[in-house]
């Protein structure tokens, strides 16, 4: 049966050099023996320390020194030291067998020396907080989508399910074949033991990798909410801009089709249809106005002539009228000569133009009322015109008020949607930042716990040889029996 020692070297080269858990936990497991426990081979060796350093560093099946042994048997302690710097009081003894190997073969110098791995902890990045290593973190996994979108969140998901479906795949078989030796020699139930172990610890993870993929189905659902809202966030301040510029009576050129708001362009639509009826009302008003007080304003003209010239003709002088008068009646006039004040006519000539001046007074008063008359007509008509066209348009006009104040309350409403809009997505920002670093948080806690666990695993596994080395070497029983 293999000593301690060689059963360690066996397990050495499975280790991954560039995984510093691994290589620490194993670092911790040597470190882990007493410094006074004695070799298995006392002929050769004093303490197990040394018997394990020489069994890594200078194998029996190799002659001479297995440099790549020795320097990943240096980072092991090194980074183990780093992680535990009390794990032990004096490790230091391993470093002297270490040396010890060394000096076996000069040329192992060119070996990195401790000072030089010592470098690889030294100066650690910088840890940053749970809040900082959030989204990030995960985009790092799946580079070409950003964080807090749909493809991210999908990708994150199949990640995580094609890492879930490959462990699966991996762990599907006993770690420890049943058709062995062991099951003949007693060794059965420590196989099933350690198989159901392994079973149990694959469930582990795999019930791990189930938790992961909750939190990013989870993630997915507040992503897809997230996109729901930045989309209706975009469609509404299309809206809202749109909506203010019909408000304003100057309507923009945006398509609102796929907008809940495409309801305001029928309203815009109607508002310019309702203005344009308006306008051609007015015109319609303006042309019949015209048209009445054209006919009209002809008759007035005339009326208003013949007023004039009444009164002009009832302001010349007596003896101009008299004569005016005495030329309508020619042959008469040549009779009796013209009318005149002075002569023995005076007193028929003053009969004549008196009652002229009647006939004047009565014409002019005729002509006057009806001019009175004919205004007042006019003015009635226009002001029946002037109502009937002011009761439609004022229809129109109300109508209009009406659709705008419609507008102006749907502006108001969009306001306040847009500030919700922010809260909500600032919210669902925050939402999404958390759920990544509870998913971030549950990657190292598992990371973590593996590390932990293969720490367990390797101080075990050492007890265990422990006891196969002193439970393989007691009892034995000569052969010289003696007479």
């Amino acid at each position: 049966m293999s000593s301690l020692a060689e059963q360690i070297a066996e397990k050495f080269d499975l280790i991954d050099p560039s995984n510093d858990a691994d290589m620490a936990a194993i670092g911790m497991a040597i470190i882990g023996i007493p410094s006074d426990t004695g070799s298995t081979e006392p002929t050769r060796y004093e303490f197990m320390r040394q018997e394990v350093v020489y069994a890594l560093c200078l194998p029996e099946a190799k002659k001479g020194l297995n440099k790549e042994r020795l320097e990943k048997l240096k980072t092991c302690l090194t980074l183990a030291e780093h992680a535990a710097p009390d794990a032990a009081e004096d490790k230091n003894s391993l470093w002297t067998f270490i040396e010890e190997v060394e000096a076996t073969e000069p040329e192992s110098k060119s070996v990195k020396s401790r000072e030089e791995i010592s470098s690889r902890t030294e100066h650690p990045p910088e840890p940053e907080s749970e809040a900082v290593k959030s989204r990030e973190e995960i985009s790092s996994r799946t580079e070409h989508a950003p964080a807090n979108t749909v493809t991210h969140a999908e990708d994150v998901i199949a990640d995580l399910r094609s890492v879930q479906e490959s462990f699966r795949l991996s762990y599907s078989d006993d770690i420890v074949s049943v058709d062995t030796d062991l099951v003949e020699t007693g060794g059965g139930e420590l196989i099933a033991s350690l198989n159901k172990l392994g079973r149990d610890y694959a469930d582990l993870y795999d019930q791990a990798f189930s938790r992961e993929l909750k939190i990013a189905e989870e993630y997915l659902r507040v992503c897809r909410k997230l996109q729901e809202v930045e989309f209706n966030q975009v469609q509404l301040a299309s809206s809202l801009e749109y909506a203010q510029s019909v408000h304003e009576g100057k309507p923009k050129d945006v398509n609102l089709i796929q907008s809940e708001h495409s309801w305001l362009t029928q309203i815009s639509d109607s508002i310019s249809a309702l203005d344009a009826a308006r306008l051609e009302k007015q015109k319609d008003y303006d042309m019949r106005l015209d048209a009445m007080l054209s006919s009209s304003r002809q008759e007035l003209d005339t009326l208003q002539s013949e007023l004039e010239a009444l009164r002009q003709t009832t302001l010349a002088s007596p003896a101009d009228a008299l004569r005016s008068l005495s030329q309508d009646d020619s042959d008469e006039n040549s009779a009796h000569g013209a009318l005149d004040f002075s002569d023995s006519l005076y007193e028929e000539s003053l009969d004549v133009y008196m009652d002229w001046i009647q006939g004047q007074r009565v014409l002019i008063k005729d002509k006057s009322e009806k001019i009175k008359a004919l205004g007042k007509t006019l003015a009635a008509k226009e002001a029946e015109l002037k109502n009937e066209c002011a009761a439609s348009i004022q229809a129109i006009v109300d109508e209009i008020a009406d659709q705008q104040q419609t507008v102006k309350s749907t502006i108001e409403i969009m306001s306040k949607d847009r500030e919700d809009f922010a809260d909500l997505l600032n919210s669902l920002q925050d939402d999404a930042g958390q759920i990544i670093d509870a998913l971030q948080r549950s990657m190292r806690q598992r990371t973590l716990f593996a590390s932990q666990f293969e720490d367990c695993l390797a101080s075990a596994t050492i007890q265990l040889g422990r006891v196969s080395d002193d439970g393989s070497n007691g009892g034995v029983i000569s052969n010289n029996f003696g007479v």
